[in-house]
């Protein structure tokens, strides 16, 4: 993957992939859905480039 070429990463694999999602779905997900319940969720698109995502951050921050 392409994130394993730029971060080097060895342990990015098919096995790990699948772990790190059922770990997600088990510990993480439910978490997330309690407070978006709460509407205390802000999502952020992590795909845009990082001056984006930070700038996204930020203003949902001043908006605290």
């Amino acid at each position: 993957s392409e994130r394993r070429t730029v971060e080097k990463r060895t342990d990015d694999n098919e096995e790990v992939a699948i772990k790190r999602y059922k770990t997600y779905e088990s510990s993480t997900e439910p978490v997330i859905e309690y407070y978006n319940k709460l509407n205390l969720v802000k999502v952020i698109d992590g795909e845009r480039s990082i001056d984006q995502i930070n700038k996204e951050i930020s203003d949902i921050i001043a908006l605290i």
